[in-house]
């Protein structure tokens, strides 16, 4: 039990995460994930052979989502409530 704390504890703390943890974090499939690297939506750390993603790029990704969301929901929402 204890071996599985630390391992998730260190999980938590890396700041490059693989395609796999990466998916995890944002909720979402590999294949969408990939698709959003390929499409140039997140940006991809390549060491080697192996893609990475930094955390810091998936919580901007995160923002940019809820204010794209916001601005198109929101302006059409204020002008229905007039």
């Amino acid at each position: 039990m204890a071996t599985v704390m630390i391992e998730d504890a260190r999980t938590e703390e890396k700041r490059l995460l693989n395609v796999t943890e990466a998916a995890t974090y944002l909720d979402c499939s590999i294949p969408t994930l990939r698709a959003l690297i390929w499409n140039g939506a997140i940006p991809e750390i390549r060491i080697t052979r192996r893609v990475q993603v930094d955390r810091k790029d998936l919580d901007t990704f995160i923002e940019k989502m809820k204010r794209s969301a916001l601005t198109e929901n929101g302006a059409g929402l204020r002008e229905s409530l007039k």
